[in-house]
């Protein structure tokens, strides 16, 4: 009803929203329509305790610690003392006491679990039951933790110590799955192993050859930096059909982003960085030939040029980053000066850095779905299937079981649409299902397995007494009016006594050529002529 000629909204309510916006700025988007209100429920503070919030990182690592947040409100329960804990699979793991200060109180309870086991995990928060309490609905919460066993490892190599090496390391290590460790090339002792991606700050000298070469045979992805240091030939021969100045002759150049760049995503906070980030070093000369997909271009002052400052290019099969300059460590410093934060500078690494370690998906049968699913919502899973030429095809069935963990299973077969399949599995329990997908195509079968988690909402039991002060404000800030429901008829006889809301009539007009309702013609001619043979028959003509 948006933009429409409503007189008015009744909204009949406890006062407690569970998700969205505060309902006072919802009403302000209809700013001519008062809102009246009719309040339902008990407004006394019953006794009662409750998990008001559970927060915790839903990804950890085997055999480290994760932290889990537990804030418990207490109403009416003072000086009563209760006791938090968390179990898995029914078995204590960690808790403890608490004792309510107030008659409405909030306690905040802090754990340290360890993660030691892979896989998806099922853990429950739960309050030990006092005596008197309204509800014991929302004495318990469960959570789930994906516990990975491997993080991907990034070495950093570098010609000597650098700030632009610091500035990239921090960078990454922000991301929880990435594991960095940084050394000088001289120092480096070949070994490689579970690398994911390497830095290489600066090409220049034998062991750096050598190092590149190993990379190159090993397909492992690469980011090169082009230093002042680096051997002009050397970095120019990695790029291939490219060439780059060779000379030493440097630019100090700031960088916009390339409006064609289309590898991955990114935020507002990188042209921010950008458009204030001091200028880098760059080699002076021009830039020519097949440098990849540009995401960074040079800028003199308001002169912005086609020359790269960072590109991402394939190599033999394996990806590839090149930055084209010194100095990054500037750009990091610039933006926590003048913002407090480093949101552009980490995001612009970050994804560099993602994009250059996700492998590329070429298996055959490919299953999306999220990781999490509500109790109340149906769950639906969208899966792939690619040919040996990676065309999308839909000719095999695709047939899912899915397995709760209380060992149930359900059969399910995938309907096929124009280039993908899809399956709607219903709304299904609380708990960890697993899940193996399975299809068969010229002869060889193909498996697909996964997990996933369907929470359970419990945001209506949190709340045990109704707000009327909220229905209150939002009828008063809109020019409405507030009752309780047993005094709806006083609402509507108000409502029926105002002047601003009249009913609204329309009228329509239309017109039709009696020639074209041939019956009624054919019946008039029928009347006229009866009544000119009645008169005429008894002398009236």
């Amino acid at each position: 009803y948006y933009s429409r000629n409503i007189g008015a909204i009744t909204l009949i309510s406890d006062g407690n929203y569970n998700s969205g916006i505060d309902p006072i700025y919802s009403a302000e988007r209809i700013k001519l329509t008062p809102v009246f209100t009719l309040g339902v429920g008990d407004t006394i503070l019953k006794k009662d305790q409750l998990i008001r919030s559970v927060n915790v990182n839903t990804v950890a690592f085997l055999d480290n610690e994760f932290p889990v947040e537990v804030t418990i409100e207490g109403k009416r329960l003072k000086g009563k003392s209760s006791k938090v804990s968390i179990r898995r699979s029914g078995k204590e793991i960690a808790s403890q006491d608490i004792t309510f200060d107030n008659n409405h109180d909030f306690k905040s309870i802090s754990f340290l679990l360890k993660a030691d086991v892979p896989g998806f995990n099922s853990y429950e928060v739960y309050l030990e039951v006092i005596d008197g309490e309204q509800s014991v609905k929302n004495n318990s919460e469960r959570f789930y933790i994906e516990v990975i066993d491997t993080r991907s490892k990034v070495l950093l190599l570098a010609e000597a110590p650098h700030p632009d090496i610091a500035a990239i390391r921090s960078a990454i290590e922000g991301n929880e799955r990435l594991i960095v460790e940084s050394t000088t090339i001289d120092k480096f002792d070949n070994n490689i192993k579970d690398v994911e991606l390497v830095l290489l700050h600066g090409v220049s000298g034998q062991k750096a050859a050598q190092i590149n070469e190993m990379l190159r045979d090993k397909k492992i992805p690469c980011w090169y930096f082009y230093t002042s240091n680096s051997e002009g030939a050397k970095f120019a021969s990695i790029l291939k059909g490219a060439s780059i100045p060779v000379a030493n002759r440097f630019d100090n150049v700031q960088a916009y982003e390339s409006s064609s760049f289309l590898l991955f995503e990114r935020s507002d906070a990188i042209a921010e960085l950008l458009h204030n980030a001091p200028p880098v070093q760059v080699r002076f000369g021009e830039f020519k030939g097949n440098l990849g997909d540009i995401l960074l271009k040079q800028r003199i002052g308001t002169v912005r040029k086609d020359d790269a400052v960072l590109s991402f290019k394939e190599l033999n099969g394996r990806k590839c980053g090149f930055f084209f300059g010194e100095g990054i460590w500037r750009w990091k410093l610039n933006e926590f000066v003048r913002t407090g934060e480093n949101k552009g500078f980490n995001e612009l690494i970050q994804l560099s850095v993602q994009y250059l370690t996700v492998k590329r998906n070429t298996e055959p049968l490919r299953i999306f779905l999220p990781e999490e699913f509500n109790s109340d919502k149906e769950i639906l899973i969208r899966a792939e299937f690619y040919n040996e030429a990676l065309e999308a095809i839909t000719q095999p069935e695709i047939d899912l079981v899915l397995t709760s963990d209380k060992g149930k299973k359900f059969n399910y077969r995938f309907s096929k649409g124009v280039n993908d399949y899809s399956v709607n599995l219903g709304e299904h329990k609380p708990g960890l299902y697993s899940f193996e997908a399975k299809a068969n195509f010229n002869g060889k079968s193909y498996i697909k397995t996964g997990s996933f988690a369907v929470e359970e909402i419990t945001v209506e039991a949190l709340n045990t007494h109704s707000d009327f002060g909220l229905l209150r404000k939002l009828s008063g800030t809109t020019g409405g009016q507030f009752d309780e429901l047993k005094d709806y008829k006083k609402q509507l006889n108000d409502l029926s006594k105002r002047n601003d809301m009249v009913s609204v009539n329309y009228t329509e007009s239309e017109f039709a050529s009696l020639i074209d309702l041939i019956w009624m013609l054919v019946l008039m001619i029928v009347l006229l002529a009866t009544e000119w043979f009645v008169r005429r028959y008894s002398g009236s003509y």
